[in-house]
């Protein structure tokens, strides 16, 4: 009876064929072509009355660009995307430390924010933020000290005084000491999966 009960609760496994590049291209290219020989064969009312109007070549090219090459296109797209299933995302879960760069200017309103949307993602590794303050003005380097320590956001803030964001930005490739950085502008807001992704 058990034995019985366990071969009914067990799901059979799937073995999913597979189809070759080249056979999915020669599959949704004789599809695509078949669907325009029968769209040929539907059109050819439209086409005679058409052909009254304008004369038969110019008739015969309008409705090959309205219907035939349309058709055909859509139809190969279509089946092409139907063959082709990807593979879904494997968990994978990095963890090698990770360098996000921000060079910010005048950006005071909105640090913090970028700050907490860094703050909240969802990575299992080290995230080190570096900030490099492009001469501000409106005290963007305090308020980015203060809401790294508020997020607890791992922070280095630098300071460049010569303008420009090429100037920023090499000063903080300078400080990273990580393998793998992320340049970030100071008003960006980072999905919780970006720096995982």
């Amino acid at each position: 009876m058990e034995a019985k009960l366990e071969k009914e609760t067990r799901k059979p496994t799937k073995h999913k064929v597979y189809i070759s590049v080249t056979h999915k291209f020669l599959i949704s290219q004789m599809t695509a072509i078949s669907w325009m020989i029968f769209s040929i064969k539907l059109s050819v009312p439209w086409l005679n009355d058409l052909s009254k109007v304008v004369g038969f070549p110019l008739a015969l090219f309008i409705i090959t660009f309205i219907a035939y090459v349309p058709g055909y296109l859509v139809s190969f797209t279509v089946i092409s995307l139907l063959l082709d299933r990807q593979p879904s995302i494997k968990g994978i879960h990095p963890s090698i430390p990770v360098t996000i760069l921000i060079a910010a200017r005048n950006e005071a309103e909105r640090i913090a924010t970028t700050l907490r949307y860094v703050a909240n993602q969802e990575y299992n590794g080290q995230i080190h933020v570096v900030i490099v303050d492009n001469n501000s003005t409106d005290g963007t380097l305090e308020i980015a000290q203060k809401a790294a320590q508020e997020y607890g956001v791992k922070c280095t803030c630098l300071f460049e005084p010569k303008p420009g964001k090429s100037n920023a930005l090499n000063r903080g490739l300078k400080a990273i000491k990580t393998k793998y950085f992320i340049t970030l502008d100071a008003d960006t807001l980072l999905h919780k999966k970006a720096v995982n992704n």
